[in-house]
C-alpha cells in the first residue's frame, strides 16, 4: 500500500486472490470496513497470465461501498481496456461525484501482464463514501481493494454514509 501512497495508520486490503472462483462478495468484508455489490469472481479472466482468481462481472459496475470513513482507495487492475474508475462520497455511488477518469486512455498500449494501481486521495474534509468500476466492453480484472481509513475514526457505528461535505 505504501508504494500506492497509502501510508496513513489504518490502511486495509481485500486480496481477491485468496477467494475461490464462483464467489459472490457482498457483506463478507464488512468487519474490514467494505461490503461490495454483489462481485463474482472468476479465474478465467481474458485466459492470461494475471493471478486468479480475480473480481469481474460481465458489463455491470463494481461497487465498492466504505463502511469507515476513507480519505484514499484503489484498486490494483490487471485490464488495462479503458476501465471506467468513480469516487463518490455517499454510499453505493451516491452524493457527490468526487472525481471519475479511465485506468488508459484511448490509443494507450494494453498490457495484460502488468498489474496497475488505479485510486484516489480524497481533498482535505473530504471522505470517500464508495467507488464504482466498470467496463462497458467485457470485464474487470481486479486483484486487490485497498483504502485507508480517515486517521482518528470510530469505526463503531459506520454504517456506509461517509460524506465527503460541501
Amino acid at each position: 500500500p505504501a508504494l500506492f501512497g497509502l501510508t496513513g495508520a489504518d490502511v486495509r486490503k481485500v486480496d481477491f486472490d485468496d477467494l475461490t472462483s464462483g464467489t459472490i462478495v457482498s457483506d463478507q468484508y464488512a468487519s474490514v470496513g467494505v461490503e461490495m455489490s454483489d462481485i463474482r469472481l472468476d479465474s478465467s479472466v481474458y485466459g492470461g497470465p494475471a493471478s486468479s482468481p480475480n473480481a469481474t462481472e460481465h458489463n455491470l459496475p463494481q461497487v465498492f461501498t466504505f463502511l469507515v470513513p476513507v480519505t484514499a482507495a484503489g484498486i490494483i487492475n490487471t485490464s488495462p481496456d479503458q476501465d471506467f474508475v468513480e469516487f463518490w462520497s455517499g454510499p453505493n455511488a451516491t452524493g457527490t461525484l468526487l472525481t471519475k477518469f479511465r485506468d488508459q486512455f484511448p490509443g494507450s498500449t494494453k498490457n495484460y501482464d502488468i498489474d496497475r494501481f488505479v485510486g484516489a486521495r480524497a481533498c482535505p474534509g473530504h471522505l470517500i463514501g464508495s467507488m464504482t468500476l466498470y467496463n462497458n466492453s467485457g470485464d474487470l480484472e481486479l486483484d486487490e481493494l485497498i483504502f485507508e481509513v480517515a486517521p482518528g475514526s470510530d469505526d463503531g457505528g459506520a454504517d456506509g454514509s461517509a460524506d465527503g461535505g460541501s
